[in-house]
């Protein structure tokens, strides 16, 4: 008999080479791993190395660990265990590594219980699916005192499903992330963010028609927040969690958003139905996890760290070239819907015509030039003239509306008009808003592009560049979109809009308002409209009045208006994408927003 042995997770014959390491596949959430009997189901997996390749099906390979049904190929994530409420779930894991495998979520899936395998045992547990949600597994490895939480590639997790009767049939989308080595050529670390184990524009087509009911759920594995948007329709917030279990909200309490943000180890569920045909994205809205390096650096990402698993040392020249030009393509957390069906007809009212000119200006960042749009046609304004935040853009609920947009910037770039249900392809996604035949252009420099929408409710929106992101956005170029009720005027003494941005292209962030010219006065009630509107800063925003914390009253969030409630503690916290009105009555004494961010951003900033 031939002699066999366990080395670094690869089974090694004697007088043969290693054998190949099997492929994980992309898990879809779409099938129940393990064999169900009656209320029973039982699950046999094991954990091991395998190559993961994030993009094409014939793209770079990255070696990681991965959990998978014994006999068949690992996935990533893991295998999804689904079960309704009640079912005993019992669970074997094999460890197929050379580390000593910690496993948190099989023990109990409500808990932080942990699993301990040493290398080539078998762990074993049972538990009872008493309560419904999102759960999620997750593998650690130790080796003597360390405790590595994110073994080999960060890829050691996957689902546990509790279903109510009332659950259905619902999508399950999974975020995990890549952290990898320090590419030579740019200095800069490599990463990927992935849903159900694959990057844009690889990742799965959602195909819906108009008025097809959607329900989704949506958890994140990676070690960063997330705020998810959606392009061009509301969702409902049905539920909101983490591993630890789900809070379903009650009728009286959903609320309708377009961007909800998911930090570590946090869930959503989801339901929404599409208005329009055409093409539509689900995506992360901090721009550097859309950013297009995911996938022009994973070539020489992927030889750089088979290269450090080997522990070879390589010489820069002998990596895959790096395209390090800025690019406008995406990568990584996204999602394309493709929705079939008529277009709507459109509104015989009048169009209100809006010229908005995109314009830069030298040196506004200390060496770098700022970005920003001007209400003027090509010419009316000096070609330097330009606005940061752009200017606000005024609009009524019913009244179509044409904005001729005018490039006047050497780079091309687009305009998506954030939280507006419209058509597709106006929506301001280049290359992809519209339908099959029909693709929204970029916007070359010197060129123009009219986009046409019919505002169907009031509230605080964003226009903003949904082109070069990192870059646009972090020059300037965003602005409010306010729509306003038919009849109505913005005063903006009475209806204050602070945004959220950065300065330049670094990370510090920075409050921007669009100021009143009259003081506010005590006894007056105000509303604030908030907007982030940055690149990637998760926001922390108390008010003060005279340094002592007050009370407001939330009344509406991405456009939508919000159940009835009272007022509660002026504190808030918000991610790129999300805007929020509050209602607010001024007191005695000055009234300050005091501003932190995950970027170590902290300050007051007082409000006149």
């Amino acid at each position: 008999m031939t002699a066999i042995r366990l080395t670094v997770g690869v089974i090694v014959a004697a007088g043969c080479g290693p054998a190949p390491l099997p492929q994980a596949l992309p898990n879809e959430q779409l099938a129940t791993a393990g064999t169900a009997a009656a209320t029973r189901l039982t699950i046999q997996l094991e954990a091991r190395l395998a190559l993961w390749r994030p993009a094409a099906a014939d793209g770079p390979a990255l070696e990681v660990a991965a959990f998978g049904v014994v006999g068949q190929p690992p996935s990533v994530p893991g295998p999804l265990i689904r079960a309704p409420v009640g079912t005993e779930v019992t669970v074997t894991l094999a460890n197929r590594l050379a580390d000593t495998l910690l496993v948190t979520g099989l023990i109990d899936p409500r808990s932080t219980d942990t699993m301990v395998i040493a290398p080539g045992q078998t762990g074993a547990s049972t538990f009872r699916a008493d309560r419904a949600g999102l759960y999620g597994y997750a593998g650690h490895a130790r080796r003597g005192a360390s405790v590595d939480e994110l073994p080999r590639g960060g890829q050691l997790v996957g689902v546990v499903a509790i279903d109510s009767a009332a659950t259905g049939r619902d999508r399950i989308f999974a975020i995990t992330a890549w952290n990898g080595p320090v590419l030579p050529a740019t200095g800069d670390s490599t990463f990927l963010l992935a849903v159900n184990g694959k990057i844009w524009p690889h990742t799965p087509r959602i195909r819906l028609g108009v008025g097809d009911s959607a329900h989704w759920r949506v958890i994140n594995f990676a070690r960063s927040t997330h705020p998810m948007h959606l392009h061009g329709a509301y969702f409902r917030v049905d539920a909101r969690g983490d591993w630890t279990g789900d809070t379903a909200y009650s009728l009286s309490r959903r609320r309708l958003a377009v961007t909800e943000v998911l930090r570590l180890r946090e869930t959503m569920s989801i339901s929404w139905s599409p208005h329009q045909p055409g093409n539509w994205l689900f995506h992360c809205h901090d721009a550097f996890h859309i950013i297009h390096n995911q996938l022009s650096e994973l070539p020489a990402a992927a030889a750089l760290w088979s290269s450090h698993l080997r522990g070879d040392t390589v010489h820069a020249q002998a990596l895959p070239p790096v395209h390090s030009e800025e690019g406008h393509g995406m990568a990584g957390l996204v999602l394309g819907i493709e929705v079939s069906g008529p277009t709507p007809t459109r509104s015989s009212l009048t169009e209100r015509r809006i010229d908005l000119t995109i314009q830069q200006r030298a040196r506004v960042f200390g060496e770098s030039e700022g970005i920003g749009a001007v209400l003027a046609r090509p010419g009316q304004l000096p070609a330097d003239s330009i606005q940061i935040p752009s200017a606000p853009l005024i609009a009524w609920r019913g009244q179509p509306t044409a904005v001729m947009v005018h490039n006047r910037l050497p780079a091309a770039t687009s305009i998506h008009w954030h939280g507006l249900e419209l058509e597709s392809y106006f929506d301001g996604v280049a290359g992809f808003s519209g339908q099959r035949g029909r693709l929204a252009p970029e916007i070359a420099p010197g060129d123009s592009f009219m986009a046409r929408f019919t505002p169907p409710r009031a509230g605080t929106f964003i226009y903003h560049s949904h082109f070069s992101e990192v870059r646009q956005l972090s020059l300037g170029l965003f602005g409010p979109l306010l729509v306003l009720e038919p009849g109505t005027r913005w005063d903006p003494d009475h209806d204050r809009v602070v945004i959220f941005s950065v300065a330049g292209l670094g990370d510090s962030a920075l409050v921007v308002a669009h100021d009143s010219l009259a003081p506010l006065r005590r006894g007056r009630r105000y509303r604030f409209r908030f907007i982030n509107i940055t690149p990637a800063d998760d926001v922390v925003l108390e008010t003060l009045q005279a340094g002592q914390p007050v009370d407001w009253l939330v009344v509406a969030k991405d456009g939508a208006d919000l159940p009835a409630g009272r007022p509660g503690p002026a504190r808030l916290r918000f991610g790129p994408g999300e805007t929020t009105d509050i209602e607010l009555v001024v007191g005695t004494g000055p009234l300050a927003f005091r501003v932190k961010s995950f970027n170590d951003f902290d300050t007051a900033i007082p409000v006149r």
